[in-house]
């Protein structure tokens, strides 16, 4: 899955200092595994990995004030997704619900959080999406995630947020994917 708009942004920021937010640029891929009851309803589990840049564009003053510290506006993170789903099939057309849990561990440096710290936390899903030729998905998604807790790579300590220590509150990340996929059928649809 791709990306078609997505934004994060830091809530209950406990220092009342301007919170940081802006714009995420996201790939996602993964697999989802669900079995077919009473013919038309579905249920399984759902495992993605994304690959996401952060860029912090909320304010002027904070983007200055990170600016003159030297600090990257960007943050890269590798992601880790995995929850379970539920949706129902209208002939060729689905819709699904999901939740679960969410990693992200950050992979560059010289940005404002550390390079290996890891953000974790839960996220909710819905979505839609379409068989085309008998073969071929298409599918929009929203995704909702909240990271409640900082694990510091260098000292092991996890922190949960908002902390007043830190200066950090909960990352909200809001995402819109557009995806593709090609569905492997396994055995006859439930009756």
């Amino acid at each position: 899955m791709t990306e078609m708009s997505s934004e994060f942004d830091e809530d209950n920021n406990p220092t009342g200092t301007e919170r940081p937010g802006g714009e995420v640029k996201n790939f996602v891929y993964g697999g989802r595994i669900y079995f077919n009851f009473n013919k038309d309803f579905l249920a399984g589990a759902d495992y993605s990995i994304s690959k996401s840049r952060f860029t912090i564009n909320s304010t002027e003053g904070l983007v200055n004030q990170l600016n003159t510290a030297g600090t990257n506006l960007e943050d890269r993170f590798d992601g880790t997704h995995f929850g379970v789903i539920a949706g129902k099939e209208y002939n060729n057309a689905y819709t699904w619900v999901g939740a679960g849990v969410s990693e992200l561990v950050d992979d560059n440096g010289n940005s404002r959080t550390a390079i290996g710290n890891e953000y974790s936390g839960t996220y909710w899903l819905v979505g839609a999406g379409y068989h085309l030729f008998g073969t071929i998905k298409l599918s929009i998604e929203y995704r909702r995630h909240k990271y409640d807790a900082l694990l510091n790579s260098q000292t092991g300590v996890k922190t949960d947020l908002p902390s007043s220590t830190l200066g950090r509150g909960e990352l909200d990340v809001k995402e819109i994917l557009f995806g593709i996929s090609i569905p492997l059928i396994l055995g006859k649809k439930g009756k």
